[in-house]
């Protein structure tokens, strides 16, 4: 049978007071302890996971920012070009125009020319001939040869 020992009673009435007072003054503080703890923690894991997710917002706004910077850089440029293309071909157009204006000066300058050229060649060609006329004349009224003056004026006719 059993029996019953007052001692085992007594070690358990121990261990139950002994548990009771743990409980009270040792695990409810270390439990209270490790929860506020816990909390702090979790409110750290939260703030970081805010910043976290603040920070990638940030990050997704500074590259539409950059994407945005680039396409505008982009336009600017490709405008650029194109104001330089045009600004070329105007350039080079006057540059045409100015060119086939200075050749058709110079072609009439180069006109105008040649008539003075040829204006001045038949005048110094007639008064030669008129020189040589006035001497041929003069000879012959020397020589006093009448026919020979007569038949240079009339070859001198034909040749007209």
């Amino acid at each position: 049978m059993l029996t019953l020992n007052w001692e085992i009673i007594w070690d358990i009435v121990n261990i139950l007071v002994l548990y009771l007072l743990l409980k009270l003054f040792l695990f409810k503080p270390v439990t209270k302890m490790l929860d506020s703890r816990k909390k702090i923690i979790e409110g750290r894991f939260a703030e970081a996971d805010k910043r976290k997710k603040d920070a990638d917002d940030e990050k997704q706004k500074y590259d539409k920012m950059i994407a945005s910077a680039n396409d505008e850089a982009e336009r600017i440029l490709k405008e650029a070009k194109e104001k330089a293309a045009g600004a070329y071909r105007r350039t080079v157009e006057q540059a045409e125009q100015d060119a086939k204006l200075r050749i058709e000066q110079a072609e009439r300058q180069i006109e105008q020319e040649r008539r003075q050229m040829l204006q001045s060649t038949k005048n110094e060609l007639a008064s030669v001939a008129l020189l040589a006329a006035d001497r041929l004349v003069k000879e012959c009224a020397d020589k006093n040869n009448p026919s020979f003056l007569d038949e240079f004026i009339t070859e001198a006719g034909a040749f007209k």
